[in-house]
């Protein structure tokens, strides 16, 4: 039995798609050759395309790429990273947990209807966090988004000072528990020189 050559089977020309299981390898040489000269953003925009509203990893969307011819022949590492580059970058492409991504929709949009430009994979989140639903902001008006102290009680009584920006305390309460600290600090560092001393004086007797 000669032996399997695995990284062959790996190889995207190697996945033929589903029209071409009757031996036409026609149909499968020309997808190869448009998807040659298409960019990588609008090969992922036809393979989210087959099911709409579905969220893929990457790796299934060259999963799917393989199935349909799309991959040109190229080594699936390869065209993996331009896969998951193109789907961090591209603003089309909204990206949810786990990896996954879907298509953005029109409740994905900003208020002016445009869409935030792609920064770097980890930037394209925290900008749509950031502006997402947001009107541009007068100085006089990012004033009135302080937040409240969250000290309570527990029995319904909270503080209506406000947090100190960067905080989620006001002043008052941030020095109450920087006291705290300090004084459970120094009864530790007590407790510490105390048992010192206690092993000391043992060893001093056994001495």
């Amino acid at each position: 039995m000669e032996p399997v050559d695995s990284h062959a089977s790996l190889r995207c020309s190697s996945l033929p798609p589903p029209s071409c299981t009757g031996g036409d390898d026609s149909k499968s040489s020309a997808a190869e050759e448009a998807a040659a000269g298409t960019p990588m953003s609008q090969l992922l925009r036809m393979v989210f395309a087959q099911t709409p509203n579905a969220s893929l990893t990457p790796r299934q969307a060259l999963a799917r790429m393989m199935i349909s011819g799309l991959c040109g022949g190229e080594e699936p590492a390869l065209v993996l990273e331009q896969v998951a580059t193109t789907m961090s970058t591209d603003p089309y492409f909204l990206q949810l947990k786990r990896g996954r991504f879907r298509v953005r929709n029109n409740a994905d949009e900003m208020d002016d209807g445009t869409l935030p430009v792609p920064q770097t994979p980890r930037a394209i989140p925290k900008t749509l966090r950031l502006l997402d639903g947001l009107p541009d902001l007068e100085p006089a008006d990012v004033q009135g988004v302080e937040t409240l102290c969250s000290c309570k009680n527990g029995n319904g009584w909270k503080c209506s000072q406000k947090a100190k920006p960067g905080y989620l305390l006001c002043e008052h309460h941030l020095d109450l528990n920087f006291r705290r600290k300090m004084r459970r600090v120094s009864r530790m560092k007590d407790e510490l020189t105390s048992r010192m001393k206690q092993k000391s004086h043992y060893l001093d007797k056994l001495s």
